[in-house]
């Protein structure tokens, strides 16, 4: 008898977290899988993803995260598809959790870690994907000499609000306390960039890793080479973290010492928004997952 699927809400989340933690990764604790999705920032939330069930026992997972968000000026719904496990002998059930999720009207849905054995099921269900999304550049924290004025570096605590954009006031509020991922914002030339980051040890070999944080969000991008420099020289000098991920379209040239590196591919499904609409906000990676 197959397994049956309904939607996972607020009280089954405890469990989610549990299986999760047992079959998808045991590196992430239960508690950081059930915490994720109770995030309070606006949404249209129906649910939190999907789950197959056999006999009162889960069996496969698909979490989601949802947001609203404005792009280009108008409020768009947002589903970010994560921690899709499922166990093997369940496994021909398992297109049964995203077309599940898909089939729900009117949001643009996203996958932003994608591995390589499941593009071709998200290509024929109607993903496309986001261009330039695997294009990385791992780079050398430097102390930088600055020719001109220097670019001044605020954090969310010490930030003026008055100097920040609706948008960038609106994110602030929503992320600031989020305990994954940090902020920093960069006063250049007169105009302020929001950077969202996460601390991330980048793997070289094996169990060989180097500190490193990964740029997850410019809001301005392609951002000023000098801006991008400014967060790096910031990040050695001030926390002592000696090399910096971030995606090859968020900055406007290469930086000294910048070595070409590969991503994990994203995917999305919309009708409305365009490749240039997507990015890691308010999706898992700010919530400690991926």
């Amino acid at each position: 008898m197959p397994a049956s699927l309904r939607p996972i809400d607020r009280a089954d989340l405890n469990a989610v977290g549990k299986f999760l933690h047992r079959h998808l990764n045991a590196h992430i604790p239960t508690e950081i899988y059930t915490e994720a999705f109770k995030y309070n920032w606006p949404a249209r939330k129906p649910n939190c993803g999907f789950m197959l069930e056999d006999k009162g026992r889960i069996v496969g997972v698909l979490g989601a995260v949802y947001s609203t968000r404005i792009i280009q000026g108008i409020q768009q719904d947002f589903c970010n598809l994560s921690c899709w496990c499922v166990l093997p002998a369940y496994r021909n059930q398992s297109l049964s959790l995203i077309i599940a999720l898909i089939k729900q009207p009117d949001f643009t849905f996203v996958n932003i870690l994608i591995v390589p054995a499941v593009v071709e099921i998200h290509r024929a269900l109607g993903f496309k994907i986001v261009e330039g999304s695997q294009n990385y550049y791992l780079c050398p924290n430097l102390p930088y000499r600055f020719s001109a004025r220097v670019p001044q570096i605020s954090t969310a605590a010490t930030i003026d609000l008055q100097k920040l954009n609706s948008t960038q006031r609106y994110d602030l509020s929503n992320l600031r306390d989020l305990s994954h991922v940090n902020l920093a914002f960069v006063e250049c030339d007169g105009k302020i960039y929001m950077i969202t980051y996460r601390r991330k040890p980048y793997r070289v070999i094996r169990n060989l890793y180097f500190p490193a944080v990964e740029v997850l969000h410019i809001d301005r991008r392609p951002c000023p080479l000098v801006v991008f420099c400014a967060l790096s020289h910031w990040l050695l000098i001030h926390h002592q973290i000696p090399f910096t991920l971030v995606a090859r379209n968020f900055i406007s040239q290469r930086p000294f010492g910048a070595i070409a590196v590969r991503g994990k591919l994203k995917m999305f499904l919309s009708k409305t928004l365009s490749s240039m609409d997507i990015d890691n906000l308010y999706t898992e990676l700010v919530l400690g997952l991926g």
